[in-house]
């Protein structure tokens, strides 16, 4: 495990320095000149398509955010897990809240953890992390500002990048489209290698690092 070990390493380094050079201001001063920024959803939007956000990311990344903002109230947490949970090794964050849509939730009712085997979850999944840093003048207590929200999200397209598996890896993440925003502000989106190093030790858990672990580790 000391190489996955060395994958997550990196990508707890990539968001400390994301987070560090970029200061939490306020939604309204994402600079649309130099910066992917979202944009107001007027209309209910569709999830776009592999061959869109291939050709240009942060116009998929505009219309994924507005996908998720229009539905996210009526998604479920990961089963099991809890709003605001503190973590241990915080990757994304101090406490972390973990939203699935409802194709997620189909594809977890077929996952069984500790038996053997890849896992697949279906084309239009979402995974939406909303990762908190702790509240400054409130030690033990998440600061819930919008602009010191970190939100990581993977969304599955079919056809965005096919699993190929080898030595040459030329689609780590597989169909995942990966999208890391504060406030406003779309940081990376697409396959950017801080998300991609990270999660690809976790292939067998499509690439989703508690899939691999309760395939891996967990008994039923």
């Amino acid at each position: 495990m000391a190489i996955a070990d060395g994958f997550r390493s990196i990508g707890i380094a990539l968001i400390i320095i994301l987070l560090a050079a970029r200061p939490h201001t306020a939604r309204a001063q994402c600079d649309s000149a130099t910066e992917c920024c979202a944009v107001e959803c007027n209309a209910t939007t569709e999830l776009p398509t592999a061959d869109q956000c291939a050709e240009d990311s942060c116009t998929c990344a505009q219309q994924i955010q507005c996908y998720i903002t229009e539905r996210e109230a009526n998604w479920a947490l990961w089963p099991n897990s809890v709003a605001l949970a503190p973590t241990l090794r915080p990757v994304h964050g101090r406490y972390l809240t973990i939203f699935v849509n409802p194709t997620v939730e189909a594809g977890l009712a077929e996952f069984r953890a500790g038996t053997p085997g890849p896992v697949d979850l279906p084309s239009g999944s979402i995974i939406v992390k909303k990762n908190y840093p702790p509240d400054p003048s409130a030690p033990g207590v998440p600061d819930r500002d919008p602009s010191a929200t970190v939100i990581t999200s993977m969304i599955n397209l079919e056809g965005y990048c096919p699993d190929t598996s080898g030595a040459t890896q030329q689609c780590v993440g597989g169909d995942w489209f990966f999208l890391l925003s504060i406030g406003d502000v779309f940081l990376q989106s697409g396959k950017p290698s801080g998300c991609t190093n990270c999660h690809a030790a976790a292939q067998k858990g499509d690439w989703s690092w508690r899939l691999f672990s309760e395939r891996r580790f967990k008994q039923l």
